[in-house]
């Protein structure tokens, strides 16, 4: 005998209160479908692999829903920009936003278990630490994040924060707070450089680059900490967003003014306390 938990979250968003009475959780089992085993870069394990005879075949399963394109036996995953080869772990064409730290045909800067690549381009900067049990869906997002087409140079951060810090949050001594935290945006740039070649890069050469923080309130002037809502409106005259802009103005800046809401399929908003929270685009501190 094994014991299972379910958790349910229910997310009412009226002004009325919701009650259920006698409700009930049913499992019915279906047929297994399909069962996928991959090598790192996506080849399949055809030996421990499995489908049910007749299904319709699913091509978009692994890298962040990139294709695999079975014609002729080729086997390559296309994303948008290039074709993966999963049998040797690299691209068939060149990168288009080249770095001088890895081969042009480089996937994933050789290790698709951290990152994934699903444009083919890119890859985003993720701060957020796996073990935070407290916000289970920053990490899984942040892995997952499939960004629109944009024109080269445009940076996603994911991180924790608030009005005067960029931070990660590590965890520490099984689970005690702790972590790395930016309160400069000097501290900020070197950071980053380090996770990201590609912005290392782009900062050296004085790039004209687009930075996105998600972290929290890291472009609002004033806000009511929802931990502490007695404690009033939290004023701050120049938030971390616009000094970090302020820095370095090659950077254009987009960050929350309010708390930036995750859920499962990603970011659903952001809020604060004068319903009117976003995303603001900051130039030169302003």
């Amino acid at each position: 005998m094994r014991l299972l938990y379910i958790y349910m979250y229910c997310s009412n968003e009226s002004n009325m209160n919701v009650y259920f009475d006698n409700m009930e959780v049913v499992h019915t089992r279906g047929a297994l479908l399909e069962e996928t085993h991959y090598y790192p870069f996506g080849l399949v394990m055809s030996g421990i692999s499995s489908k049910a005879a007749g299904r319709i075949e699913n091509k978009r399963k692994w890298n962040a829903d990139s294709e695999l394109n079975t014609g002729f036996d080729i086997n390559l995953y296309e994303t948008r920009y290039r074709s993966l080869d999963p049998q040797i772990g690299r691209f068939w064409q060149i990168d288009p936003k080249p770095s001088d730290s890895v081969s042009l045909y480089s996937a994933m800067y050789n290790n698709p278990i951290r990152f994934n690549d699903p444009l083919g381009d890119t890859i985003p900067i993720n701060l957020f630490d796996k073990s935070d049990k407290a916000h289970p869906y920053f990490y899984t997002v942040a892995e997952n994040f499939v960004k629109e087409p944009k024109n080269d140079g445009v940076f996603i951060v994911f991180g924790h924060g608030n009005q005067n810090e960029v931070s990660n949050h590590k965890k520490k001594d099984g689970g005690t707070a702790g972590g790395e935290y930016f309160y400069k945006p000097e501290d900020i740039n070197n950071f980053l450089s380090s996770k990201s070649n590609d912005y290392r890069d782009a900062m050296k050469a004085n790039k004209e680059i687009t930075v996105c923080f998600t972290a929290c309130n890291a472009a609002s002037k004033e806000f009511v900490d929802i931990n502490n809502p007695a404690g009033g409106v939290i004023k701050t005259e120049k938030p971390i967003a616009f000094a970090y802009s302020e820095k370095y103005p090659n950077v254009t800046v987009i960050a929350a003014d309010g708390y930036v809401v995750f859920n499962q399929k990603g970011i659903a908003g952001v809020s604060n306390d004068k319903k009117n929270g976003g995303f603001l685009i900051i130039k030169n501190g302003i």
